[in-house]
C-alpha cells in the first residue's frame, strides 16, 4: 500500500524544484493552460522556475473551446499580454459534446459553416500577445506536439499540465513525470500533490491574477470544492453550475442557448430534462418513442429523444457509396422524384455524401417531429412515397432493427411505399427478423416481391472521421508499442488528421457478412424495369474482380415470373 512520506519541504517549494530540474536540463517546456485555478498555479510556478534558470519567457498554449463561463477567456487574454509569457492561442474547430441535446449531441467549435456572428464569441485575433492559430488537428492530444514546438537536438518536449491527484484517485499512480506519448512528448505535473486548499492559498498569498468567474460562482452559492471551470456542455454533472450560470450571466446564457439547442431546457428543468425516466408499467415495446413529460403550459419546450437517428458523430455505420448507387439505380423506376423519395433514417451530414443525382429528396433525421418510428412523421416528410432507402440504426441491439423492418415492410405491404431498399448490416438479422412483420428478407412467395442479395465479401462501411479516430485509438491499445500493427494504426491516424474535409471514411469491414434486400414495386411494368436495372448492375460488378458483388448469392428472384 502506498503511504505518504514527509519530505521536510512544502508542496509549493517542491513544485518549483520539479520545474527547475526540467528547465535546467535544457528541455523545451510548454504550459497547457485552461484559465482554471489549477493552470493558474501551474503557470505561476513555471514562471518562477523559468526565471530562476534564465528560461523566460514561458511558452503557453490554450485550446479555445468557444464556450466557457464569462471571465475565462478575458483572463487568458490578460495572461497572453504578460511580457514573461509567450502565448499560443490554438483554435482547432473540433467537435465537442452537447450532452443536453439528444437530437444533435455534437457541435463544432467556431463552426466554419456558420456566420461568425452566430458563434458565442470570437477568437481574440489581433489582441496583444494572443498569437491565434487556426490548426488542422482536431484532438487535444495534438495541441502540444514536436511539429509545433520542436525541442532542441537531444532534448525532450515537455507538456506542463495542472493535473492534481486530489481530484481523482486514478491519478495517484505514477510520478510527476510521465512516459513519452506516441509523439514523443512527456507530461510534467508539478502540482500533482496539491490540495484545493494549497491552490487557493498560493493564489491568495502571492496575489496572483486569476479567473474572476470563480468569484461570481461563489457569490451564487457554489461551494469552493464544487467550483469547476470547463466547457459546460460536456457532462450532465455540470448541470448545477450551468443553472447558476444562467442567472449569473443572462446575456451570455442567451447566446449559448441560441447556439446550442437543449441548453435552456436543461437549465430550466434540471436533471429531469436530460435523464431517462421510466413511466409506470412502461416497456420499450409499449413505449418505443419516449418523451420527457414537462408542464402542459409550455409544450414548445418538450424534448423528444431521437432514438432512431443517424448523425455525424453516431456510432452507426454509414452506407458505403457502392450500395448507395445500387439502391438509387434500382429504386429510380419506382420513384416519384429522381431516385429515392425518402431515406428513412439519416441526417444532414450523411445525406450530403450521396451523389447529387442519387441524393434522397427527403430524409428523417431523428430530430423532433422527424422520427422513423412515428408514422405521422414519415407521412409528413414524404406524403407520396414511390421509393425508400433504409439503413436501420443499430441502437439497443437488434430491437431498433426489428422495429425499423416492421414499419418498412408494413409501409410496402400496405402500398404506402412503392419500392424499398433495405441495407442489412449482418446476415444474423435473418433469424431475428423471422417473426417480425408479415414478411422477412428471406420470404419467397408467389408474388416475388422480396429479393435479398448476399455478397461473398464483407462490406466496408463508412464512418465520420472523428469516430474513426476513436475506433483506431481503441485498436492501438490492443497492440504492443513498436509492433507492426500498432505502427499501421498510427499511420492511419496520421492520414485522418491531415484530412481536408469531413467526408466519411472507410471504417473497415465487420467480422460478418451483410446483405441487401429489395422490396419490389407491385406494378409489374415498374418491377420489370427494376429487375433489369438490378441484373445490369450486378453484371457490371461481376466483371470487376475487386468488386463487392464480384460473387454473390440471391435469395428470391431477379426475373419477373410469367402469369
Amino acid at each position: 500500500m502506498a503511504t505518504k512520506e514527509r519530505l521536510g519541504t512544502t508542496t509549493f517549494d517542491q513544485a518549483i524544484t520539479r520545474m527547475v530540474d526540467v528547465y535546467a536540463a535544457g528541455h523545451r517546456v510548454v504550459v497547457s493552460f485552461s484559465a482554471g485555478k489549477d493552470s493558474t498555479c501551474l503557470l505561476e510556478i513555471c514562471i518562477i522556475a523559468a526565471r530562476l534558470t534564465n528560461r523566460l519567457p514561458v511558452e503557453v498554449v490554450i485550446q479555445d473551446e468557444e464556450i466557457n463561463f464569462p471571465g475565462t477567456y478575458e483572463y487568458a487574454e490578460r495572461v497572453a499580454a504578460r511580457p514573461e509569457v509567450s502565448f499560443n492561442w490554438v483554435v482547432m474547430q473540433h467537435v465537442m459534446l452537447n450532452c443536453f441535446n439528444r437530437e444533435a449531441p455534437y457541435f463544432r467549435v467556431f463552426d466554419p459553416l456558420l456566420p461568425p456572428d452566430q458563434w458565442v464569441r470570437q477568437p481574440p485575433v489581433g489582441k496583444p500577445g494572443c498569437n491565434v492559430q487556426f490548426v488542422k488537428e482536431k484532438e487535444i492530444s495534438m495541441m502540444t506536439i514536436p511539429a509545433r514546438f520542436p525541442p532542441p537536438p537531444g532534448k525532450t518536449l515537455y507538456a506542463a499540465i495542472g493535473l492534481r491527484t486530489s481530484e481523482s484517485r486514478g491519478r495517484l499512480y505514477g510520478g510527476h513525470i510521465t512516459k513519452a506519448n506516441e509523439h514523443g512528448v512527456r507530461n510534467v505535473r508539478p502540482i500533482a500533490d496539491w490540495s484545493d486548499g494549497d491552490v487557493w492559498k498560493a493564489i491568495g498569498d502571492n496575489k496572483w491574477d486569476y479567473n474572476k468567474a470563480y468569484d461570481t460562482l461563489m457569490a451564487m452559492g457554489i461551494k469552493r470544492y464544487a467550483l469547476r471551470i470547463a466547457p459546460p456542455t460536456m457532462n450532465p454533472a455540470g448541470l448545477d453550475l450551468l443553472m447558476h450560470a444562467s442567472k449569473a450571466w443572462p446575456s451570455w446564457f442567451d447566446r449559448v442557448a441560441e447556439r446550442l439547442p437543449g441548453i435552456r431546457t436543461a437549465a430550466m428543468f434540471g436533471p429531469r430534462a436530460v435523464l431517462p425516466t421510466r413511466h409506470f408499467g412502461e416497456t420499450s415495446a409499449r413505449r418505443p418513442h419516449a418523451t420527457i413529460t414537462l408542464p402542459l403550459f409550455d409544450r414548445s419546450m418538450t424534448t423528444e429523444p431521437a432514438i432512431a437517428m443517424h448523425h455525424a458523430g453516431s456510432p452507426e455505420w454509414g452506407t458505403p457509396m457502392l450500395l448507395r448507387r445500387f439502391s438509387a439505380r434500382v429504386l429510380r423506376p419506382a420513384a416519384m422524384g429522381r431516385a429515392i423519395d425518402l431515406d428513412y433514417a439519416s441526417s444532414a451530414y450523411w445525406n450530403q455524401w450521396w451523389d447529387e443525382a442519387d441524393r434522397p429528396l427527403a430524409f428523417l433525421d431523428g430530430s423532433k417531429g422527424r422520427d422513423v418510428l412515428v408514422e405521422a412523421d414519415r407521412r409528413t416528410a414524404a406524403p407520396r412515397l414511390g421509393s425508400g432507402h433504409l439503413n436501420a440504426p443499430g441502437i439497443g441491439g437488434g430491437e431498433m432493427v426489428q422495429q425499423c423492418w416492421e414499419l418498412f415492410e408494413k409501409d410496402h405491404r400496405e402500398a404506402r411505399l412503392g419500392s424499398g431498399c433495405w441495407i442489412g448490416f449482418s446476415v444474423e438479422q435473418f433469424g431475428s427478423l423471422q417473426n417480425v412483420g408479415k414478411r422477412n428478407p428471406l420470404t419467397c412467395d408467389a408474388d416475388d416481391l422480396i429479393t435479398s442479395l448476399v455478397p461473398s465479401r464483407r462490406v466496408h462501411y463508412v464512418v465520420h472521421p472523428e469516430r474513426l479516430i476513436t475506433i483506431t485509438q481503441r485498436k492501438m491499445k490492443k497492440w504492443d508499442r513498436g509492433s507492426k500493427q500498432r505502427k499501421a494504426e498510427q499511420r492511419l491516424l496520421d492520414r485522418i488528421r491531415i484530412r481536408t474535409d469531413e467526408a466519411p471514411m472507410d471504417g473497415g469491414a465487420p467480422s460478418h457478412l451483410s446483405y441487401v434486400t429489395f422490396l419490389w414495386h407491385r406494378d409489374r411494368a415498374v418491377r420489370r424495369v427494376q429487375m433489369e436495372a438490378t441484373r445490369t448492375f450486378l453484371n457490371e460488378q461481376q466483371a470487376d474482380p475487386k468488386s463487392l458483388f464480384h460473387k454473390f448469392e440471391v435469395i428470391g428472384s431477379l426475373d419477373l415470373k410469367a402469369r
